[in-house]
């Protein structure tokens, strides 16, 4: 492996080197490391959010039923709100 400025982790070597079969990559084997982008895991993490049955809300109330509608809405202002409904057992009503 060619050494560069960047070190890779010791655990993707191991990855690396475990697809291989444990021997060394071939003379000139070039290896290309993707990273994720950030906005896509944003985006991901605000599905979650939503599926987990966080409500969100842009500054001025209104709900933001897609990630994409809570992006532009940080765009926008830099703020949103964030709210998670939970559901009692009606039987515990009257003591809360």
């Amino acid at each position: 492996m060619r050494e560069s400025d960047h070190h890779l982790p010791p655990a993707l070597i191991e990855a690396l080197l475990a697809l291989n079969a444990g021997e060394d990559l071939p003379e000139g084997a070039i290896v290309f490391i993707s990273r994720p982008d950030p906005r896509e895991r944003l985006m991901q993490v605000f599905r979650q959010g939503l599926a987990d049955g966080h409500r969100f809300f842009d500054v001025l109330g209104k709900h933001l039923t897609t990630a994409e509608q809570i992006v532009d809405a940080l765009k926008a202002d830099g703020r949103i709100e964030v709210r998670q409904t939970v559901e009692l057992d009606p039987e515990l009503a009257p003591y809360v």
